[in-house]
């Protein structure tokens, strides 16, 4: 799906010169037009620019940079022109309590308005392991740009503003998330940091936000930070499935920065967070934690804690259990990871032919699920393969020739989507 603008504005120009943080001559060499047509869209924001016009700031949308285009749609949701009456204006004139109560029911947004919003952000989440993480990000932008709106230009009542907040928290998190899936870790982390304090206006669970910048920070090899900052958020996040999500993430990273007696505590808190979630979650949603994300995180352990032999045990049992329930939801780049992590343990024990086959059909992923942590994974196993007994082995050099094939067709899908 391609962002478009149905009708550009003064202000949304105006948002656009902000977003590509050039000054108003800049802007106007840009676009090939006048500065003083430049200045008129910032001094009339509700002014409406020709159809040429339309066009030449639609190419200059289009070819903006990512985080450039990113950046444009958060700032022109302000765009929605305020009402023109004064609420409070209206109550200093009232005669009684009769029109204080009609004020407070009169509403611009409907409840309906809200809730489609919500279901639309939990469409998007559910969509997040089966869709191509590029569309679900420029439907994810959209969706929160309505809300933007909606908070920004709409005459909400108390608790839909604290609904929408919510929402919009959820929606930053979930673009946070999928620009680190895209190798875009900076945007991610501002996403995140974002969405924490949304949700903590609305009062709502930081369980997401500070899961996005835990991943971010391990992603980024901060290997303590990452810890601190999931154990941060489990101490926000109580029970459910992102407790266990952040207790995971804890130990992972713990075990990343060589703190073996954090990363069992804290796998055992997953554990026993795992234990009391209710049976049948099989969601996609990036914040509930199906089965074979708790087996990753668990082999992740294992790994980190020089326990090979566990780390086999643990893919075994998953691959056993993903094989007996036929039919059920699958994130393709959950179970590439799980392979990986096994050709990681094989090849700790010794075993070239172990890590090969393993990774064997992780190869044929579709590029569109080859997200940074799979490569992550991939680029982990190419160093070991590079440091191992193994390194001269033709074998070893055939693999790692895959692999380096695979991070480039990645490099090239991302290019031609971005």
């Amino acid at each position: 799906m391609t962002d478009i603008v149905s009708a550009w504005t003064g202000c949304q120009a105006d948002y656009l010169r902000q977003a590509l943080r050039m000054t108003n001559e800049t802007f106007a060499e840009h676009l090939g037009v006048a500065v003083r047509t430049v200045a008129y869209w910032r001094a009339r924001p509700d002014m409406a620019p020709q159809a040429a016009m339309q066009e030449v700031l639609d190419a200059a949308l289009a070819g903006a940079p990512e985080r450039s285009r990113a950046l444009f749609w958060q700032l022109q949701a302000g765009c929605v022109p305020l009402p023109g009456n004064d609420p409070v204006s209206g109550l200093l004139g009232s005669e009684g309590a009769g029109s204080l109560t009609e004020w407070l029911s009169a509403s611009s947004v409907s409840d309906e308005a809200v809730a489609g919003l919500d279901r639309a952000a939990v469409r998007l989440a559910e969509a997040h392991g089966r869709s191509a993480p590029v569309l679900v990000l420029a439907e994810a932008r959209q969706v929160q740009a309505s809300v933007q709106g909606l908070l920004r230009g709409g005459r909400v009542r108390h608790r839909q503003a604290r609904e929408l907040l919510r929402i919009d928290g959820v929606l930053l998190a979930h673009v946070g998330l999928l620009l680190s899936d895209l190798g875009d870790d900076a945007g991610g982390e501002e996403y995140a940091v974002a969405a924490l304090a949304y949700l903590r206006e609305a009062g709502a669970g930081e369980g997401p936000a500070w899961y996005v910048q835990a991943k971010v920070a391990r992603w980024r090899q901060q290997y303590r930070r990452a810890a601190d900052l999931a154990s941060r958020g489990l101490e926000a996040a109580g029970s459910g499935a992102m407790a266990v999500q952040l207790a995971c993430y804890a130990a992972n990273a713990a075990a990343l920065a060589g703190d073996a007696v954090r990363a069992r505590e804290a796998m055992g808190r997953a554990e026993d967070a795992a234990a009391a979630l209710p049976e049948g979650d099989v969601s996609l949603s990036p914040w509930s934690f199906p089965a074979e994300r708790l087996a990753m995180f668990r082999l992740s352990v294992a790994l980190g804690t020089g326990d090979p032999d566990r780390a086999l045990a643990i893919a075994g049992a998953a691959a056993a259990e993903d094989g007996a329930v036929p039919g059920r939801l699958r994130n393709p780049a959950s179970l590439a990871q799980l392979r990986i992590g096994a050709a990681v343990a094989h090849l700790a024990k010794g075993d070239l032919d172990g890590a090969a086959l393993e990774v064997a059909p992780v190869l044929g992923l579709a590029p569109e699920f080859r997200i940074a942590s799979v490569t992550g994974w991939l680029a982990d196993l190419d160093t070991r393969l590079a440091s191992s007994r193994h390194a001269g082995d033709p074998a070893a050099a055939t693999l790692r020739h895959h692999i380096h094939h695979f991070t480039t067709t990645t490099d090239s899908a991302e290019s031609e989507q971005g």
